[in-house]
């Protein structure tokens, strides 16, 4: 697969686009420049990557807000009886575990941007990778080519 600078300057930019645009950067890269195989293949990596990090946060929430429900129903909806000091723990928690989580994804997507600027796929090949070949119909073996 040849790679033209720009399909690496295209790579890179929908990585560093996804961090303020996380779902609409890929899209419209994969509606403007879906033809090109580099670009599709790191739109789509992109799409998986936030796809993985929505339901991670979904959990996350879901997990925190059942506990919380748990609580209200053992107390017996009496505001009087619950441990606060556990509530505001856990919301602390949890806040800070989505704080860490978003700070790891702009550092991933910051990683993922110089990995595509240097015209390559992946550097190690993890299941998204995988996942992400088989949606964009890129093998992930494919000897690049730079030109200029």
């Amino acid at each position: 697969m040849v790679t033209s600078s720009t399909d690496r300057q295209l790579g890179a930019l929908v990585h560093l686009a996804s961090i303020p645009a996380p779902y609409l950067a890929p899209v419209i890269t994969l509606v403007v420049a879906g033809g090109r195989p580099f670009v599709r293949y790191h739109a789509v990596r992109v799409l998986v990557g936030q796809l993985i990090a929505g339901l991670l946060t979904f959990l996350v929430i879901a997990t925190s807000l059942s506990f919380t429900v748990y609580q209200l129903i053992q107390t017996g909806f009496d505001l009087s009886e619950i441990n606060w000091w556990q509530v505001i723990l856990k919301s602390v928690a949890v806040w800070l575990a989505l704080a860490l989580f978003g700070l790891w994804n702009i550092v991933t997507s910051l990683r993922e941007a110089y990995i595509a600027s240097q015209g390559t796929l992946t550097r190690r090949v993890r299941w998204p990778d995988r996942l992400t070949a088989h949606i964009a119909r890129v093998p992930l073996k494919a000897k690049l080519n730079k030109t200029e």
